[in-house]
């Protein structure tokens, strides 16, 4: 059952805003969510996972796959250029706890083990995915 307070858009780019990367984190309504991590270099990762919260405090994460390429400015917008696709599969648990004020998200450890962060500012309770057709 997911938990509404988690539901949104969570990104470190306000916490740490001189970095050459940044981490964000999605959970849909649906149950279903993403990692995106991005740097200067042009090079991203989207780590797409279903999720369910199992307890108070407790999150479950079943990674999907894993999509990493380039990016690039086009016409003003962000493109993405996935030039790997890497399914995933080993469900894990992390807990969580968001605070007040800013609202703020703070995982145990990241849900992308290679690349993620562990505390994210809530941007919005929506998300463009960055990699639609390759969902």
């Amino acid at each position: 059952m997911p938990d509404e307070n988690l539901v949104g858009h969570w990104s470190d780019r306000d916490l740490y805003p001189h970095d050459p990367e940044y981490s964000e984190v999605v959970f849909r309504a649906d149950g279903t969510g993403w990692t995106y991590w991005c740097s200067w270099s042009t090079e991203f990762t989207v780590e797409r996972f279903r999720w369910r919260v199992t307890a108070p405090g407790v999150l479950e994460v079943e990674p999907a796959v894993r999509l990493s390429g380039t990016w690039s400015v086009v016409d003003g917008g962000t493109r993405h250029a996935v030039e790997d696709r890497e399914p995933l599969g080993t469900t894990s648990f992390r807990t969580y706890r968001i605070t007040d004020d800013p609202l703020v998200l703070e995982l145990d450890r990241p849900i992308d083990t290679a690349l993620g962060g562990t505390r994210f500012a809530l941007l919005s309770r929506e998300a463009v995915d960055p990699a639609p057709a390759h969902g």
